[in-house]
């Protein structure tokens, strides 16, 4: 075993630097996890599809999905699928969003194929339509750095989502603008939210979504969250810089489908 010579100029010279180097070492280290948290969570792209289904046969659609569809969707591989009900909107629409990691997974054969095979999978799809008047599948990005995202272990059931259209060429400026002075305001207040952009197959150009997300309809009485946190003459003001830059579409509310989920 070895013993340190405490007589040795340098030895004493080490060992007197020895716990300003370890506290810098414990000091590194405890900056790592603050650092980490600090950074904005990935860009996340989702295939949306939009559904309208028949009246008399919501019942129907929902056996199928939930009992049918979902589990051909597990077997596909698909890491998880969200489903959302219109509540204040269009009637009996449901929006089903499944996770697009690249856009290379748009050349395999569809979900449902992969999951039971074509014919199976020709037989549920009749089945679906026949429940439905009509669908519409989109691409939606949801960017990180430009959301606030709800706790990983919480589940906010409502959603709100505000439909923009974003003014030709004001695209840079309207983020930057929502970026440095929105997204403050919605973290500040505690809101979660995210900013989404849509893409190939979306209604029109330029389309980006706000969807805030609340624990039930009695928070909303209030109006918006965050002019609640800022006051109404200072939100009023900040909406009035969007001028010019964006034209507002629509505002729908959905509530989260767990049962219709995984």
């Amino acid at each position: 075993m070895y013993f340190p010579n405490r007589k040795d100029p340098m030895q004493q010279k080490l060992f007197k630097s020895l716990p300003m180097a370890l506290s810098m070492v414990v000091a590194t280290l405890a900056m790592q996890p603050a650092a980490l948290a600090q950074q904005p969570p990935a860009d996340r792209t989702s295939s949306v599809l939009l559904v309208s289904v028949k009246p008399d046969m919501l019942d129907e659609w929902t056996d199928l999905l939930k009992h049918e569809v979902l589990p051909a969707l597990k077997k596909a591989g698909l890491a998880s699928v969200t489903t959302n009900q219109t509540v204040l909107g269009n009637n009996y629409e449901f929006q089903i969003a499944t996770p697009l990691d690249k856009m290379a997974m748009l050349d395999l054969a569809p979900a449902l194929e992969r999951g039971i095979g074509k014919e199976a999978a020709a037989r549920l799809g009749a089945k679906l339509s026949k429940c439905t008047v009509s669908s519409r599948r989109y691409l939606a990005t949801i960017v990180g750095s430009m959301s606030n995202p709800a706790p990983a272990d919480k589940v906010l059931p409502i959603r709100i989502y505000s439909r923009y259209r974003i003014v030709a060429g004001k695209s840079d400026e309207f983020e930057n603008l929502f970026k440095t002075e929105f997204l403050p305001q919605y973290k500040k207040a505690g809101v979660a939210m995210a900013y989404g952009r849509r893409s190939f197959g979306a209604t029109g150009a330029n389309e980006i979504v706000v969807i805030t997300q609340r624990e039930d309809f009695a928070s909303m009485g209030d109006g918006p969250a965050i002019r609640k946190s800022m006051g109404a003459e200072a939100y009023s003001k900040l909406n009035a810089k969007t001028v010019g830059l964006r034209v507002a579409l629509d505002t729908i509310i959905r509530r989260y489908r767990a049962d219709l989920s995984y």
